[in-house]
């Protein structure tokens, strides 16, 4: 006779293998869907357990099987819920914690901005340890808005959301060019006198700029150099909240052109 204890851990086994059973599926966006065995070698079951658990999942309305070949492919309720679940975030409440870990990881201060309209809203800030060496020159202010086209922030935006140029400027559509390359922008002193800053957006499910994460450097303390190594981690914390949002385009930068 099975415990409680081996009940429990029978159903935890087989809500695995219905995650798994799932993440196959979508990972095998084929027409005709995905054959019974494939998904069965998949996670690791024999046929027969495979479709019972197919066929649960078929009542529960997230996969069907394709009439014709009886493969198995999933239906739009995943759509329904994620999309569901996107809409309700908050970019500060997602993006606070990766903030706080890229601050304490480079000691100096990250600001978060959320694009609205033709603007930048300054939304959050983090201060690391070394905080209180750029804080003073900081001028701008949580609620502040900001311009897209005088802040790195705002060159970020625009490099992602495929701007090349501004009234055909060409430097500015160089300039964007490499942002997009490298993922980041840097400003070296150019938005505020002793503050070199590092910017890379953060991009939605449709692959649309959002937001930018930035850190905020002194320059008397910090080599360009270095600011360049932080350009990395910035970037990478940016493409995490971006995957967050659902964005595709987050697998290969969060500054690719959509």
């Amino acid at each position: 006779m099975m415990t409680r204890t081996g009940k429990q851990s029978g159903r935890r086994s087989t809500v695995i293998s219905g995650i798994k059973a799932v993440e196959y599926i979508a990972s095998r966006p084929h027409p005709e869907g995905v054959g019974l065995l494939d998904i069965a070698r998949a996670i690791d079951m024999d046929a027969g357990q495979a479709h019972r658990l197919l066929s649960a999942l078929i009542e529960a309305g997230w996969v069907h099987q394709e009439a014709r070949h009886e493969h198995y492919a999933l239906t739009g309720r995943f759509l329904q819920v994620s999309g569901q679940l996107i809409r309700e975030l908050k970019l500060v409440d997602v993006a606070r914690p990766v903030m706080r870990e890229l601050a304490t990881a480079t000691g100096h201060t990250v600001g978060l901005l959320e694009v609205l309209g033709s603007s930048l809203v300054l939304s959050a800030r983090e201060h690391g340890s070394s905080a209180v060496q750029v804080m003073f020159r900081v001028r701008d202010e949580v609620g502040d808005f900001l311009s897209l086209h005088e802040t790195p922030g705002g060159r970020a935006v625009l490099a992602a959301g495929g701007d090349t140029d501004r009234d055909g400027d060409p430097a500015l559509a160089g300039r964007l060019e490499r942002i997009r390359d490298r993922g980041f922008e840097i400003d070296d002193e150019e938005y505020r006198e002793s503050v070199r800053t590092v910017a890379s957006a953060i991009l939605d499910r449709r692959n649309r700029p959002i937001g930018v994460l930035g850190l905020m450097t002194p320059a008397t303390l910090v080599s360009l150099e270095e600011v360049e190594r932080f350009g990395e981690l910035v970037k990478d914390a940016a493409t995490e909240i971006s995957r967050l949002f659902g964005s595709s385009a987050a697998i290969d930068g969060p500054n690719q052109r959509p």
